[in-house]
Formats: structure tokens, C-alpha cells, sequence
């Protein structure tokens, strides 16, 4: 039962990610050193409300953060490694359309590394 009820959070949060979240690449700042800066996946949704963003990092296991509001606005964010973890939960229950522009991104990721 609690297994049935995990997947579908994890249902809704997909669903919720496709329709109401950007996701894209973080570029980090310069190096001081001259090396090339961190590149990593990025995904950020804002809602005037709080409560379907601490849904959505409950689903999540406490994947990325809130902050705000902002304006009215509360954001959740998480990018990178963590962003990796967030649509490795989803990934079984994303569109395909979603998916490609997902691997589009990391394929991008990966020629900047």
C-alpha cells in the first residue's frame, strides 16, 4: 500500500515537473583557477502557493529546496547531482517528449564538461 501510494506521488510529481517547471543547464561562475566552471542539469518551479511545491519535494524525498515568496511567489529549485537524483525517481513516469528534451540537455551537459 505504501509502495502504491509512493508511485503515485511520484505519478503526480512527473506530471506536475512536464507541466509546470523549466529545466534547463546551470552554468556555473568562472574559475579563479582557469578551469572550466560546473555544468549541470537545473529544474525550477514557482507557484503563488507553497503547498504543491512541499507535495512535489515530498514525493521527491526531500530533493531540492523552497525558498520565497518572492514576490508571491515560492520557488523549489534543485540543479546537478541532485537534479540527476529528482528525474532518476521520475523518469519511469515522464512523457517522451519530456524525456528528449531531458537527454538533449544532458548530451549538451556532457560536451561541456
Amino acid at each position: 500500500m505504501i509502495s502504491q501510494f509512493h508511485d503515485m506521488e511520484l505519478a503526480w510529481a512527473a506530471g506536475f515537473i512536464e507541466g509546470e517547471s523549466h529545466v534547463g543547464i546551470k552554468r556555473g561562475r568562472k574559475r579563479l583557477d582557469g578551469g572550466r566552471p560546473k555544468v549541470g542539469l537545473l529544474l525550477v518551479a514557482s507557484q503563488n502557493e507553497r503547498g504543491r511545491l512541499e507535495r512535489l519535494h515530498s514525493a521527491l524525498g526531500g530533493i531540492g529546496h523552497i525558498r520565497g515568496p518572492y514576490k508571491k511567489s515560492h520557488v523549489w529549485a534543485t540543479s546537478c547531482v541532485s537534479a540527476n537524483e529528482a528525474l532518476e525517481l521520475l523518469w519511469p513516469y515522464l512523457g517522451p517528449e519530456y524525456r528528449k528534451r531531458v537527454w538533449k540537455l544532458w548530451r549538451e551537459i556532457g560536451r561541456k564538461s
